[in-house]
């Protein structure tokens, strides 16, 4: 009964490159029955290529051996990297060579036998805790809040139509608005931004919106009290009975400084489409 057995042997490539590799018996003895040859490298010179990988604002790009940007990688081997968003932001887009390969989380390379980049940009979503909206800390500045980067949106009146979320129209500065805040006998609808105010006092705030109601208010409070509870009138914007965006101002007074969570809430009379608000410190003041 035959038996397998293994022998060992080397090749010696002279020329690098394509070729044939032959096997044929030697002086007309034969050859026996072959079923596979495992070929690894014995003193040859491997080549190693970088990696170039670059991370935008928002979150960041690791791999194994990742140092100032790059991974070197033994030619024939893979290198798997891993993408990650910051809080309160996503991947937009990943690039492969200049190539998108779309929005991931991993990507390997396999077989490495070539330099190579790869490219991850990320979008930012919603103010958080970690990453809020920052009022701003000089008299005369302005920092704008966009309505449509909210912490937490709560649809709670049971609207089946101007429906308490975020849309996309040209109209809005970054294309998307806060659709409405509704009232009805179910609840309310509301929305919170996560904020940092470093300095207490009063600022003034230039929110653009659309309203399509005589009776559209913004009612706003802080969850602990850190900022006067308000509202303020949102009137009719329909221009020859279309939608125009306008603006109106009012105050917000800001008690205490530090952390916190700024809250719309929808009033009696609801609240119109929202898009920013253009927040400046006019006035100083500290509460103990």
């Amino acid at each position: 009964m035959l038996s397998v057995g293994t022998v060992e042997f080397d090749i010696v490539v002279t020329e690098a490159g394509e070729g044939t590799l032959i096997l044929q018996p030697v002086d007309n003895s034969g050859a026996p029955q072959l079923d596979k040859l495992e070929i690894t490298p014995k003193n040859v010179a491997v080549e190693s290529y970088d990696i170039t990988a670059t991370a935008g604002e928002g979150g960041t790009i690791t791999a194994e051996g990742l140092a100032d940007g790059k991974v070197s990688v033994t030619e024939g081997e893979s290198a798997t990297f891993t993408i990650a968003a910051n809080d309160g932001y996503e991947v937009s887009d990943v690039k492969v060579d200049g190539t998108s390969v779309g929005k991931r989380t991993s990507y390997t390379f396999e077989n490495v036998d070539a330099a190579h980049t790869i490219e991850a940009t990320f979008a930012f979503t919603n103010y958080t805790a970690a990453n809020p909206f920052e009022f701003p800390t000089t008299k005369g500045t302005t920092k704008t809040l966009e309505a449509e980067y909210a912490t937490t949106i709560t649809e709670a009146c049971g609207a089946t139509e101007w429906r308490c979320e975020v849309n996309s129209e040209a109209w809005a500065s970054n294309g998307k608005y806060i659709n409405s805040l509704n009232k009805t006998s179910t609840g309310a609808d509301s929305v919170a931004y996560a904020y940092n105010a470093p300095v207490a006092g009063t600022y003034k705030v230039t929110v653009t919106y659309r309203s399509g109601s005589d009776t559209n208010k913004l009612a706003w409070s802080e969850q602990d009290g850190k900022i006067t509870a308000g509202q303020v009138a949102t009137p009719n914007s329909k221009v020859n009975n279309a939608l125009q965006a306008k603006t109106v101002e009012f105050n917000m007074v800001v008690r205490t400084a530090g952390a916190g969570t700024l809250v719309f809430t929808a009033p009696d009379g609801d609240s119109p489409q929202t898009d920013k608000f253009d927040i400046e410190l006019v006035k100083t003041g500290r509460r103990s």
